[in-house]
Order: C-alpha cells, then sequence, then structure tokens
C-alpha cells in the first residue's frame, strides 16, 4: 500500500524557502476574488489536498482570516448601504439660452436618493442577526409545521389500518 509521501506541500514550501512567494500568491489571488479552487490549481494542488493543508498548518488558514478581517466591515459597510438606500451627488451642466446664442454654461449639483434594495436588506439582516430575519424564515418555519404535521396523519393512518 503506498502512503502518503513523507511531508506534505506546506512543509516542502518551508523546507525549500518558497512559502513567503507561495504565501503572498495566495493572498494576492483571494484578494482580488478567485476562489479555492483556482488558487489550489494555480498551486498545482487538487482541492481537497489545499482544505486539507489548510486544517492542518494554520499559517495557511491565517492568510484567508486575516485578509476576511481587513474586508468585512467594508463588505458590511457596502451592503449595507445597499440595504436601506444612500445619496449620490450628480454634477449637471445647463445651457441657458437667449435667442438663437447661448449665453453661458451653469453647473449644478443635485442630490438623488437611490432607495434600497431588498435583496441586500435581507441577506444584510441574516448576517447581522442571524436567519430569523431572512425573509423567507417565516415560510420554512409554516413548511417545517406542514411536513411534521403531514408525518403525524401519516403515523394515524397506518395505526387505523392495523
Amino acid at each position: 500500500m503506498a502512503g502518503r509521501p513523507k511531508g506534505d506541500a506546506f512543509e516542502k514550501w518551508q523546507k525549500t524557502g518558497k512559502w513567503p512567494k507561495v504565501r503572498e500568491e495566495i493572498s494576492t489571488l483571494y484578494k482580488k476574488g478567485y476562489t479555492q479552487r483556482y488558487i489550489s490549481e494555480r498551486l498545482h494542488l487538487n482541492e481537497a489536498t489545499f482544505s486539507r493543508l489548510k486544517a492542518e498548518h494554520p499559517e495557511i488558514a491565517e492568510i484567508f482570516n486575516e485578509i476576511m478581517d481587513e474586508e468585512l466591515p467594508e463588505a458590511m459597510a457596502e451592503l449595507k448601504r445597499q440595504a436601506f438606500g444612500y445619496w449620490v451627488t450628480e454634477d449637471t451642466k445647463e445651457i441657458a439660452t437667449k435667442g438663437k446664442s447661448e449665453s453661458g454654461k451653469k453647473g449644478r449639483a443635485r442630490k438623488i436618493w437611490i432607495p434600497g434594495n431588498y435583496k441586500a436588506l435581507d441577506h444584510y439582516m441574516t448576517l447581522r442577526f442571524g436567519k430569523e430575519y431572512m425573509s423567507s424564515y417565516t415560510a420554512m418555519q409554516v413548511m417545517k409545521e406542514l411536513k411534521e404535521e403531514m408525518k403525524e396523519n401519516w403515523d394515524r393512518g397506518n395505526e387505523d389500518r392495523l
């Protein structure tokens, strides 16, 4: 039976001194929004192997956690802005005309309210306060109760036949 080769990829990276370069590459790719599957392919690893390395070596998981700690507040702030709505200042230029010739150009700024997005609000509330704030939470609870009720009715139907 062929066993696991001595030392995994992380240990090899450390022994050969490639770990700082690999760490930087993982960090750069993850910041750009690439998936774990893509990152593992770039490192010439199977995705399952990469997941195992993350679980076995906290140094790898730390890369992802650091980036999430940096970017999560910004992402949550943007999600909140999209959910509740926001003001945008728009610059407009009016051209006033007198007769046949242009008399001058006037620049003017106006504020426009961009209303909140219901889906963003639903997502924000779910992330912030838990699944009880999902718009579909009540529907899920009703379906769960109906399922239990149907199960009970089915069982009662079988008891009557015996």
